[in-house]
């Protein structure tokens, strides 16, 4: 988002807090069950950097704003790339976080430029000062799972606020070219992000710590921009890990596979799992099995699956979707406290009392390598399914003890969502029952009314008779879903229609408008009257004989107002002009 394109989409130290902490309960999200959609800020602490002294500038050398640069160390400047199309290969960077607006003269570092590719990936460049900045001036970028409704914040340059200015921004998910990217969206009451962001860190609103840059925007009216992820800027400039805090998202012993040939089926499975974020029910992996889960754990990498073998030539149902993986963590020989502290430090959020892990897909190796397997069961994966996060557990051996214990805890969470469902089913049946007595006085428009609960409890049963199916389990729950929709649109309808037929007359052709109508008559002296006569019959058959069609009775009740009304038109009583209503008559 520099002179060239409209707009491309600090170090701290991770402490556990003691107490309840990480892993609590949290309010459902449509999207996941278990999960909130309120993001809430967690387990990291350690802060002392000051916030803004790594802001940069990027000019051409003429003084024309190109866009905005991270400050790393005293010497280096992470930017996008396009943004140095317009500075002849000399660029100039304003220090904006320093008292006086320090200049200085740039160059960009050789084999550490990554212009933007066909596809748009890539879009990376690092530039080094010619003087030094002051001692402390710059900051780190920090490796974290990037989590759905993160706040951030970013300072750019754009148009006539060349001095700039901050905006809020929240994290959004993967997006963009390869899944390189993180959408972020604006929040409300910011300035929206423009030509002249390009390039500004993301920062973390809770810890400060840079998390990626700002690559691109969709427009200024829209809200939605993208940023680069450090871990992508690692992949494309390794250069860059000098500046880098936290460790690598995947464990060296996931690197360690030796098999000579995939098994296709094992790694379809888990990338199925993992590119469907509805999957709750925790993924267990167990003996030749954690082979193929190691290959789909580096090609997920953001930082290592670019330049995995094998990532570009397999079938596309073999390799997993860009950063589908938030942390795959080794528990062989650690405790359950020191697998906690893993997954603590890789969200690297702040500590707060009451303060919670966000979701994130986790896998877990080496489970029954632990120095306490069901701990880690019980302590870690539990609590963090509970809170939202994915979870996939690998055990070495087919019959070890601890795999026994987490299939017993799997098969008890399929319990839990089969008896929820059991429960919407019954709520079904209840509305279905309601609507089809409704359906006895009243006949809706629209659709004819519709009974899937019975159906529905049939495949209940059955799903309850095989083994843990979470994939049948969420067709049934979708079915669920949608038929509850329709019986509430349903109920709708009826309630209009019901609401329609109080107003004409009711069940039994008393009050409402036939009633209004034929009190006109009969005072204007047309009690006798026919023609009148067969049509109120015809009006109150229509309104007394269920189930009443809202829409006929209207018509023939509204033909039976207007000839009493034309009636009154040709002859009205005396000292009343002809036409005029009677006080209340609409």
């Amino acid at each position: 988002m520099g002179s060239s394109r409209d707009t491309r989409p600090a170090p701290f130290s991770a402490q556990v807090q003691s107490g309840p902490g990480p892993f609590e309960s949290r309010a459902a999200d449509p999207r996941r069950p278990g999960t909130s959609t309120a993001y809430r800020p967690l387990v990291v602490t350690g802060r002392t950097r000051p916030l803004e002294s790594w802001r940069a500038r990027v000019r051409s050398p003429g003084g024309e704003v190109l866009g905005a640069g991270v400050l790393l160390g005293d010497r280096h400047v992470l930017t996008c790339a396009h943004v140095l199309a317009g500075a002849d290969g000399r660029p100039e960077v304003d220090l904006v976080g320093r008292r006086g607006w320090l200049v200085r003269r740039a160059r960009p570092v050789p084999g550490c430029v990554v212009p933007p590719l066909a596809d748009q990936r890539g879009d990376v460049a690092l530039l080094e000062l010619d003087e030094p900045a002051p001692p402390g001036s710059g900051t780190a970028l920090r490796r974290a799972a990037v989590s759905w409704n993160r706040p951030v914040r970013a300072f750019g340059f754009p148009g006539a606020l060349a001095d700039g200015v901050w905006t809020q921004l929240t994290l959004a998910g993967e997006a963009g070219p390869g899944r390189e990217w993180i959408q972020l969206n604006l929040e409300p009451g910011w300035p929206p992000v423009r030509t002249g962001f390009s390039g500004a860190g993301v920062a973390a609103v809770d810890t400060g710590d840079v998390l990626g840059v700002v690559v691109s925007t969709l427009g200024p009216t829209t809200g939605v921009s993208w940023m680069l992820p450090v871990e992508t800027i690692l992949a494309h400039v390794r250069r860059i890990e000098e500046w880098t805090v936290g460790d690598v998202g995947v464990d060296s012993r996931f690197g360690e596979s030796t098999a000579e040939h995939v098994d296709v089926p094992t790694t379809r499975r888990v990338v199925a799992w993992l590119a469907d974020t509805r999957r709750a029910i925790p993924l267990l992996l167990a003996g030749a099995e954690v082979t193929a889960l190691n290959r789909v754990v580096l090609l997920a990498s953001r930082e290592l699956g670019p330049s995995a073998a094998g990532a570009t030539t397999a079938p596309h149902d073999t390799v997993p979707p860009l950063g589908s993986v938030d942390l795959a963590v080794d528990a062989s020989g650690r405790t359950a406290d020191e697998v906690t502290r893993r997954v603590v430090e890789r969200a690297a959020v702040r500590a707060d009392a009451g303060s919670r892990v966000p979701p994130m897909t986790v896998v877990i190796g080496a489970v029954d390598d632990a120095a306490e397997p069901e701990a880690v069961i019980k302590e870690v994966a539990e609590p963090l399914v509970r809170d939202g996060t994915r979870v996939v557990l690998a055990f070495t051996r087919d019959d070890s003890p601890a795999l026994d214990a987490a299939r017993r805890w799997r098969s008890g969470l399929h319990r839990e969502r089969l008896g929820a469902l059991a429960e919407r089913i019954a709520a079904l049946d209840a509305a279905e029952r309601d609507n089809a007595a409704l359906c006895a006085r009243v006949a809706p428009p629209g659709p004819a009314v519709t009974r899937r609960a019975s159906r529905l409890r049939f495949a209940l049963s059955a799903l309850r008779r095989g083994p843990v199916d979470e994939v049948a389990l969420m067709q049934l729950e979708r079915r669920a879903e949608r038929a509850a929709r329709v019986a509430g649109e349903t109920r709708a309808r009826l309630d209009t229609g019901l609401t329609a037929l109080r107003e004409l007359g009711g069940g039994n052709g008393r009050g409402g408008w036939l009633s209004a109508h034929k009190a006109r008559a009969v005072r204007s002296g047309f009690a006798e009257d026919l023609a009148l006569s067969r049509l109120y019959q015809e009006a109150f058959a229509l309104l007394t004989t269920p189930p009443v069609d809202p829409v006929a009775a209207a018509g023939v009740v509204g033909a039976y107002g207007r000839a009493v009304q034309d009636k009154l038109d040709g002859r009205a009583p005396a000292g009343e002009p002809a036409g005029r209503a009677e006080e209340g008559d609409r």
